[in-house]
């Protein structure tokens, strides 16, 4: 199967947003005065560098490409801190773009194949060592996208994992045919409207694990939550961080 498809994973860090109304203009104000701070990208770089990096290694299915995004005005010396950090397993794209703009072009220049599969994987997760194995094995010639319902909130502070359920969550994947290809960043994965059906795929284990941190309030759920958790050590077979 993989002759009929070419797939791509993405990590944004300090990119262009697009306007979009599902983005709070509150998150566009955040976004635009940190994504040049210089504590903030040292978070970023040493999260990418425990979290996502050995996930993306610990694959057991490695017929993929890693694109990191990051903007063409990130400081020399992150963008040296940023490459060194994923440890030559990525390839890092510096782009005044935002995503939505670029992939496109990037897409229908580099995939030979009919199809594309493009996933999202945000700097500061992680995924399960068999996420692009079972999400490859579910591949079909159909435009929609694939979530993985089932996943994890990870909190380092009590280092246990927190069962949840998402039917659109930040690590979706967009299949389609490369005839006026957009990639998986077209539209916000929580948008009442996405491009394509959602598919849900692996129902009975979590693939993913979003970690909580003092930068991302989404995830502070995750300590008031009614799940009493299970240990690292308990899924340290599954999910390849440095804890």
């Amino acid at each position: 199967m993989p002759d009929r498809f070419e797939h791509y994973i993405f990590t944004r860090i300090n990119c262009e947003y697009p306007d979009d109304p599902h983005y709070p203009l509150k998150l566009y104000a955040r976004i635009a005065e940190r994504r040049f701070d210089h504590g903030w990208m040292n978070d970023r770089c040493e999260m990418l560098a425990r979290y996502a990096v050995p996930s993306i290694k610990a694959q057991t299915n490695q017929n993929f490409k890693w694109i990191i995004l990051a903007h063409i005005d990130m400081p020399d010396e992150f963008k040296a801190k940023f490459e060194e950090a994923h440890e030559g397993l990525a390839d890092v794209v510096y782009t005044e773009l935002s995503p939505r703009e670029y992939l496109p072009e990037f897409l229908d220049t580099l995939v030979s194949t009919p199809w594309v599969i493009s996933t999202t994987l945000d700097s500061d997760d992680a995924i399960s060592v068999d996420f692009v194995e079972h999400l490859q094995a579910s591949f079909r010639e159909e435009k929609e996208y694939y979530n993985f319902e089932r996943g994890f909130m990870y909190s380092p502070e009590k280092g246990r994992f927190y069962g949840r359920r998402s039917e659109r969550n930040p690590f979706i994947s967009l299949v389609e045919p490369m005839e006026n290809v957009r990639g998986v960043f077209c539209r916000v994965h929580g948008a009442a409207h996405l491009e394509a059906p959602i598919r849900q795929i692996g129902e009975r284990q979590g693939y993913w694990a979003q970690v909580v941190h003092g930068d991302n309030i989404l995830n502070k759920t995750a300590h008031k939550s009614k799940d009493r958790g299970r240990k690292y050590s308990e899924l340290s077979e599954r999910f390849k961080m440095y804890v």
